[in-house]
């Protein structure tokens, strides 16, 4: 037992110590191997150069033992839109040797890729702290894509860039400035404003691009791939997939710009309420431009492919046309004509001055020494020597729904010129939209219908009073008409009539009609529309009054005009003269408008021969040849002004 015992004990020493040798061992190794001389390279610094010249970036190092082989692996890549050939590498520090490259040089990297490259670099036999420097020589070669088109822009303000692609290949759109171009064209090395790969045909849009020269260019490995661009300054802009509705709302009369694209062809409609028309058709992009008056519209993207479209819409506020169509939607060149307000100034230029008056009252005061019409041929009910003087105003008001109506009201002095007699009228039409009829209202008159030449339109009218009243020139009347609360009031005053007999608290005239207080005025109507309030009579340049597609509208404007008797009658002067005043009531004073028109355009009687010269705010009627731009200082001549559905 104690023998096996001292043998057990001999076997634990034994065990012992050889783990002390392999720790000296391993001491003594790891001592001789920190005699042992290394490589220690800090960084490389990589040295590109190209056609274009040198530049040199910074990449991580290594250690390595002395005189042995490292494989160092780096990555390239080819951000370009053009193939980057790769000639060689060449080491250019001291005894650092390249033996290899894996893949071997030259190779090409395609554009928008990187490729993995090891170099095989023998380092020297002795110790080495520090960097290297290694040149990494390249060319560079557009033939990546077979096909190349481009064309120039010149940008004159910061505009939006329209740009339909087509192409079913690998292909790349780029904008260039010249300077990029340049280095394209020689070969070199070139950066873009904005590039994109595609295979497929497509609608791209780049807003805001800045003024300046630029190049636009298609790379592509098809032949058939092809490029048309349009620049647009949209208002707002919208991509469209297949068959979609874009809404929009125009608040003044206003150009608008349509400029459109699609991958496949579309059929684009403009949709007001319940009308539509076609806007334009287009199977690559096109532009269209429209004269909207305010209101609320569509655009309707149809096609039979699930198609990408694109709208820019811009939208330029601009400024009502009181010569718009003039002479030509009036027969042969006939015109209401006396004094009248648009809210423009009187000089047409490219900053031509406007206003805008909400009031609710207008006043014309006309003094008439001479009068005589004759029209051979005159509409049915209408006397041959009939004319008329009209106050013509539009007033808004509100229904219970929150929503604006529009009516035009008409306060009217009938004359027949042969028998020196008159009698007042007044006419409410509903102008919240073409052709729409009035309905209820209350007051003393009642509907009627007014009978067009392909539809009827119901109107209000009352006559006052039973029979023609009499009277003797010089002749001077006040019109009044007020839209206040929920009432519109019509009514006149005789300040002359040399039929009566004038005393200082009283007048007496052959008509019973005619006999009042002197400068009273006489409120012959007064008028409730049903559920509609707030009236109030607006005077605006801004928009027309509702209009459609298809059907145009009139003008909130202010007029004293004199015009044929009724029924859209056109009649002819042997003699007139007289003075015409148009007020607004302001804080319970009158006060003349800003700036005053000589001749009216909503309503559709009219007359070929006279002529208003506005003096100092009052016009005077004479026999003559119409010119509407008498007292207008224009840069537009008339035909442009006839021609165009807005002021500029």
């Amino acid at each position: 037992m104690p023998k096996g015992k001292k043998i057990k004990h001999s076997k634990k020493r034994i065990l012992a110590y050889v783990l002390i040798a392999i720790v000296v061992i391993f001491i003594g190794l790891v001592i001789i191997g920190s005699l042992i001389p290394e490589v220690n390279v800090t960084s490389i610094t990589l040295i590109i150069a190209s056609p274009s010249g040198e530049n040199a970036t910074q990449l991580q190092g290594f250690t390595q033992s002395v005189n042995s082989i490292i494989n160092y692996t780096l990555e390239i890549s080819n951000p370009n839109y053009y193939n980057m050939t790769l000639e060689n590498f060449s080491l250019h520090t001291d005894n650092f040797t390249l033996l290899n490259t894996n893949p071997n040089t030259p190779f090409v990297i395609a554009p928008n890729s990187t490729k993995n490259i090891t170099l095989e670099i023998k380092v020297p036999s002795y110790a080495y702290n520090g960097s290297i420097s290694l040149k990494e020589n390249y060319k560079i070669d557009h033939a990546y894509y077979r096909y190349t088109s481009h064309n120039q822009l010149n940008l004159t303000s910061t505009k939006g860039l329209i740009v339909k692609i087509t192409t079913q290949s690998n292909s790349n759109f780029s904008i260039l400035t010249t300077q990029q171009y340049a280095n394209f064209s020689l070969n070199k090395p070139y950066t873009t404003v904005y590039s994109k790969n595609t295979n497929t045909s497509s609608v791209l849009f780049l807003n805001n691009l800045t003024k300046r020269d630029y190049y636009l260019l298609l790379l592509s490995n098809s032949s058939n791939a092809t490029f048309n661009f349009l620049t647009a300054t949209p208002t707002f802009y919208k991509f469209t997939k297949g068959i979609e509705i874009l809404n929009f709302t125009i608040n003044n009369v206003s150009i608008v710009n349509f400029t459109t694209a699609s991958t496949y062809p579309v059929n684009i409609r403009l949709l007001e309420g319940n009308e539509s028309q076609p806007l334009i058709n287009i199977s690559d992009i096109g532009w269209y431009y429209r004269q909207l008056n305010a209101g609320n519209y569509a655009i309707e993207f149809n096609t039979t492919k699930n198609s990408t479209g694109f709208v820019s819409i811009n939208i330029t506020p601009e400024l009502v046309n009181p010569f718009y169509y003039v002479f030509q939607n009036k027969s042969s060149g006939a015109l209401p004509i006396g004094i009248a307000s648009y809210g423009l100034y009187n000089n047409l230029n490219a900053s031509v001055k406007t206003y805008q008056i909400k009031t609710d009252e207008v006043v014309g005061i006309a003094n008439i020494s001479a009068i005589k019409a004759y029209n051979a041929t005159p509409p049915k009910n209408v006397s041959k020597y009939g004319a008329s003087l009209q106050l013509n105003v539009m007033m808004n008001g509100y229904n219970e729904q929150g929503q604006m109506l529009t009516y035009w009201l008409q306060d009217i002095v009938h004359f027949n010129t042969s028998d020196n007699n008159f009698y007042l009228v007044d006419n409410i039409w509903n102008s919240s939209l073409p052709r729409a009829n009035m309905t209820e209202v209350i007051g003393r008159g009642n509907l009627s219908t007014y009978n067009y030449t392909t539809y009827n339109q119901k109107f209000y009218v009352y006559a006052y009073p039973k029979y023609y009243m009499n009277y003797s020139l010089p002749l001077s009347v006040r019109l009044f008409v007020k839209a206040n609360e929920n009432k519109i009031s019509f009514g006149y005053q005789i300040l002359k009539n040399d039929f009566c007999s004038f005393y200082p608290n009283s007048f007496t005239c052959r008509d019973e009609y005619l006999n009042a207080t002197p400068q009273s005025t006489i409120f012959y109507d007064n008028v409730t529309i049903p559920d509609l309030s707030n009236y109030s009579i607006m005077i605006t340049p801004y928009y027309y009054t509702p209009s459609t597609l298809t059907n145009g509208s009139n003008y909130y404007d202010a007029e004293l005009i004199f015009g044929g008797e009724s029924n859209g009658e056109k009649t002819t002067f042997s003699s007139m003269n007289a003075t015409l005043n148009l007020y607004y009531n302001k804080d319970g004073a009158l006060n003349k408008f800003p700036a005053y028109y000589s001749f009216g355009r909503d309503t559709e009687e009219g007359v070929y021969n006279l002529n208003t010269l506005i003096i100092n705010g009052t016009g005077h009627v004479g026999i003559d040849a119409l010119n509407p731009l008498d007292g207008i200082t224009s840069d537009y001549n008339l035909t442009y002004l006839q021609q165009n559905y807005t002021l500029k």
